[in-house]
């Protein structure tokens, strides 16, 4: 039995070393980036000690450096559900979810990093739904393939006066190298080169003679906008595989002076490279005297972060780190100076997914509104090294997206979009406001926030106007419409009001003052609503650089918010709202009758806390039958305020019903309807014969249940989120996903028939019961 005994520890010794073996082969040969003798040896490995979690980890790392990341996803499947699975490993199955667009499964497994740091989760499932919204937002760019691509990998373009630099891993093309053969001959290089093509025109491809050429892959060459230094890096990029590399002392940089004639001469190492730590992708200012690039050295705020270093006497400063405004704890490399703008990837601001391009804006020696560059210039693989033609307003950048024809191409986009920078202050304007939220009506954005200085960089796409709403706290929600002034970048100042409860009346109003900086003289206009529901545009709204918004005494028209909340906002002129007044108390409003709700009046008792959806304001008063089409999802009532008649539905009986009636509204063709909070104990006069009328609410909550999961990771709640409240009930194994918040049976039942076309198509009614779920009767 002793020997038996030693005989088993024996063996396990000896497969729990054979297994060390191979882990410890394996990582040198992902250090030497041969992923695929990597993936072997981890198999290996693995066979030897199946319950070690880090080796499937480990091999689907070399999968996302190979570009597969469905292989990757396989992989990290087998240790991601474990109950001890490490942060690291769920931000990283989370990445590559996103690289395959699943964004809501990517989301589940990000919320699972809140047991090691809430804040942490929040940040990274806030990063699926910007995803989301980005891929079905607007375009802000048209996007073109170079003719210059082959099927390998190009990639680090350049302007170069009337041309186009880049680098490529190409092998059709041969250049002669330096070095002599036994022969006394020049060799022939087919690797590792620099290329120059015409930017558009003739594809025409040929090697850059003046590069430096050698055993590594030069790329990311650089000239000064005086063309008297160029900067470029070092690396040992393969094809096929993933152009990033984090591993120590693996890029470096190079500078040298440029000749009259073009030749580089007094090359130089960059003085702060390292042996511990990688630098490059290096960009110069203006007139070389500032460069900006990335490095892993330490000190940082994650692993690649961006840095800047001057020219001096003695040579090139300390590098400065760029801060954590434009810096994060994932990577932020490829940075483009222009105009006081830098332009970088990072792959853990928030983005579609993999490398994403942002930008950032110079202001007083601090950086500040870094944003996404967006949809399609953006995708959910690779985007990187982004340079910017500001003469014809073309960007060029390159990428391993689907369709691409090798593993990176190059590509170039043009913007559809004008840039205006808006400054949120307070009613007096004495304070910027930060962490503001500016929010797109429609979701046809991300939502942006402020800065420290109060500031937002917003892309308002050209001869379009958008309803964007500024929310804070502590401030009241303003609403307001936007469209490009379409005379080159534009400044916004827009004041907004503190929170206040008004003596009655419905939500208070709010009213703010957007004030174009450039020239502040504007006609008074108002927006009103039409009985369908439509915006009806003044004259004069937010549409060229001569507008202010609101901020003065007087009526003003609501608004909805992105979330369903009450805003509302005015237009006039800026001599009216130079400076500020203060506001009379909100009136209370007065409920009359349709003209068809004369006979056998009803009354319905509104309680405080109730709510309605106001859908029109409008003039004169009409018959409500046309609003007949909404008597499933609440009662129709008209009220008379500030000599308009506002058309409502309800009321409910909390902010979760009202929500889903909006949902609801919204989609049956009035996109512009909002909510209101009711008026204690108004007597509405209806009519319980007309077709308008439905059931009064109730207490009693109806539900939608859409279908059991085993896995509801993989539950996609993008299809339904826009008809109800997403929420689960554990049965057991099993989870039951639900559409929550319906407060009639007709509500709940246009959900379930709306759910039935997104492919749920078992859905149904039940209510809560006796702490179950029941199927519900009408």
């Amino acid at each position: 039995m002793k020997l038996y005994i030693t005989c088993l520890f024996f063996s396990a010794s000896v497969f729990t070393a054979f297994s060390q073996s191979n882990i410890q082969k394996a990582e040198m040969q992902f250090d030497m980036r041969d992923y695929s003798l990597a993936i072997s040896s981890y198999e290996q490995a693995l066979a030897s000690d199946p319950d070690n979690q880090e080796i499937p980890a480990s091999i689907a790392m070399c999968y996302i450096q190979q570009q597969n990341y469905l292989k990757a996803s396989q992989w990290f499947e087998k240790i991601i559900d474990n109950e001890d699975v490490k942060p690291e490993h769920l931000i990283a199955y989370g990445d590559v979810l996103k690289s395959l667009r699943l964004y809501a499964k990517a989301k589940f497994y990000y919320q699972k990093l809140a047991q090691y740091d809430p804040v942490m989760a929040e940040y990274f499932v806030h990063s699926c739904d910007v995803a989301r919204i980005e891929m079905h937002g607007d375009p802000y760019y048209e996007i073109s393939v170079m003719t210059v691509n082959s099927r390998s990998s190009e990639f680090a373009p350049f302007l170069f006066h009337d041309d186009i630099l880049f680098s490529s891993l190409r092998t059709d093309i041969a250049i002669e190298q330096p070095r002599k053969t036994k022969n006394g001959r020049n060799s022939l290089s087919t690797v590792n080169a620099v290329f120059i093509a015409q930017k558009h025109g003739a594809n025409d491809v040929e090697h850059f003679k003046n590069a430096a050429q050698g055993d590594e892959v030069i790329s990311h060459v650089k000239y000064s906008e005086d063309g008297k230094w160029v900067a470029y890096q070092k690396s040992d990029f393969r094809e096929g595989q993933r152009l990033f590399d984090n591993r120590p002392g693996k890029l470096s940089l190079y500078i040298a002076k440029v000749a009259s004639n073009g030749e580089w001469s007094d090359v130089k190492a960059f003085q702060h490279n390292g042996n511990e730590f990688s630098t490059g992708y290096p960009s110069f200012s203006p007139d070389g005297s500032v460069l900006y690039f990335a490095s892993t050295r330490p000190g940082g705020f994650g692993g690649w972060d961006l840095y800047i270093s001057f020219r001096g006497l003695d040579g090139w400063t300390t590098p400065h780190n760029m801060g954590n405004v434009v810096n994060t704890s994932g990577n932020e490399i490829a940075p483009f100076y222009s105009d006081h703008k830098i332009f970088f990837s990072s792959d853990r601001h928030p983005g579609i997914g993999g490398f994403d391009i942002f930008k950032a804006t110079s202001q007083e020696g601090q950086w500040n509104n870094v944003r996404s560059m967006g949809y399609p210039l953006n995708s959910p693989k690779d985007d990187i090294d982004f340079v910017w033609d500001p003469t014809r307003e073309i960007g060029y950048f390159s990428s391993n997206r689907i369709g691409t024809t090798g593993g990176y191409d190059i590509y170039y986009c043009t913007p559809l979009y004008e840039e205006i920078i808006m400054t949120v202050y307070d009613q007096d304007g004495e304070n910027a406001i930060a962490g503001a939220t500016i929010s797109y009506k429609g979701a046809k954005a991300a939502p942006l926030t402020t800065d420290q200085k109060g500031q937002v960089i917003i892309h308002q796409r050209f001869n379009e106007t958008s309803s964007l709403v500024i929310s804070h706290d502590t401030y009241k929600d303003l609403a307001m419409t936007l469209k490009a002034p379409g005379e080159g970048p534009a400044k916004y100042d827009v004041y907004i009001d503190k929170s206040l409860t008004t003596e009655g009346g419905d939500v208070a109003a709010t009213e703010g003052n957007l004030t174009d900086k450039n020239n502040a003289n504007s006609s008074a206009s108002q927006a009103q609503t039409t009985p369908s529901g439509q915006a009806q545009q003044p004259e004069t709204i937010v549409t060229t650089r001569t507008v202010v918004v609101g901020n003065v005494a007087g009526t003003s028209d609501s608004q909805s918010t992105s979330d369903g909340s009450v805003a509302e906002s005015k237009e006039i002129g800026a001599s009216e709202a130079s400076v500020p007044q203060d506001k009379p108390a909100a009136k209370s409003a007065t409920p009359v009758a349709s003209e068809t709700n004369t006979n056998n009046p009803t009354t319905q008792t509104v309680t405080a806390g109730m709510y309605a959806v106001q859908i029109a304001a409008i003039r004169k008063s009409t018959t409500l039958d046309q609003y007949s089409s909404l008597s499933t999802i609440g009662k129709v009532m008209q009220y008379q305020e500030k000599g308009m008649y506002k058309i409502r539905v309800g009321y409910y009986n909390n902010a979760t019903q009202a929500k889903n009636a909006l949902r609801s509204i919204k989609q049956s063709g009035y996109p512009d309807a909002f909510i209101v909070k009711a008026n204690p104990t108004i007597s509405a006069p209806v009519s319980p014969t007309e077709k308008n009328v439905v059931k009064e609410t109730s207490d009693q909550d109806y539900l939608v249940r859409l279908g059991t999961y085993s896995r509801p990771e993989f539950f996609d709640a993008s299809k339904v989120d826009h008809l109800g409240t997403v929420d689960t009930y554990k049965s057991g194994k099993f989870t039951i996903m639900l559409l929550r918040g319906f407060s009639s049976y007709e509500a709940a039942d246009h959900a379930r028939k709306e759910s039935a076309k997104q492919g749920f198509k078992d859905a149904y009614i039940v209510v809560e019961k006796d702490g179950g779920l029941h199927k519900a009767k009408n």
